[in-house]
C-alpha cells in the first residue's frame, strides 16, 4: 500500500527514523549552509504510514490498495488534501478558507495584514472577480 506526498515535508533530522534518512535532502541558502531538512514532494511512503499521510490530506493514495483502504471518495480525498493546503499556506478566517476552497485564492501574497489581505490568485479568481463585477453593475442599475 503506496501513497506519495503533495508537498516538501520539513523534518528534524535528529529525530527522523533510519529508514527515512535516505529520503532527506537539505535545503540551503545562498551561501550554501543547510537551512533545513525536506521529504520532497513526490516522495513514496508505505504501509500504515501511507493510511495516515492520506487521512490527513499530506498524500495522495498511490496504488489501489491505499484507494481501497482509505475508503473515501476522489471528492473526500480532495477537500481533505485542500485544507491540509490551506493550513500549509496560512489561511484564515471563514471567508479566506472559502475562497481557497474553491479555488479563488492559492494564499496570500507580501504585504499581506489581518485587515487587508493581498490574495494570490487561483484559477477560479478571474470568475470570481468578473461575478463581483457584475453585482457591483447590477446593484448600480436597481
Amino acid at each position: 500500500m503506496q501513497a506519495i506526498y503533495l508537498l516538501d515535508q520539513s523534518v528534524n533530522i535528529l529525530n527522523v527514523p533510519n529508514a527515512w534518512r535516505e529520503k532527506c535532502q537539505p535545503v540551503l541558502d545562498a551561501a550554501g549552509d543547510v537551512v533545513d531538512w525536506i521529504i520532497p514532494k513526490g516522495t513514496i511512503v508505505e504501509g500504515a504510514e501511507a493510511l495516515l499521510r492520506v487521512s490527513t490530506g499530506q498524500c495522495t493514495p498511490f496504488d489501489e490498495e491505499c484507494v481501497a483502504a482509505i475508503g473515501s471518495t476522489t471528492q473526500q480525498l480532495e477537500a481533505t488534501q485542500r485544507q491540509y493546503l490551506a493550513a500549509s499556506v496560512g489561511i484564515k478566517g471563514k471567508k479566506d478558507m472559502e475562497l481557497f476552497m474553491a479555488g479563488v485564492i492559492e494564499g496570500y501574497g507580501p504585504k499581506t495584514t489581518d485587515e487587508n489581505p493581498v490574495y494570490l490568485p487561483g484559477a477560479n479568481y478571474d470568475a470570481w472577480q468578473a461575478a463581483k463585477d457584475k453585482l457591483k453593475t447590477d446593484k448600480g442599475t436597481i
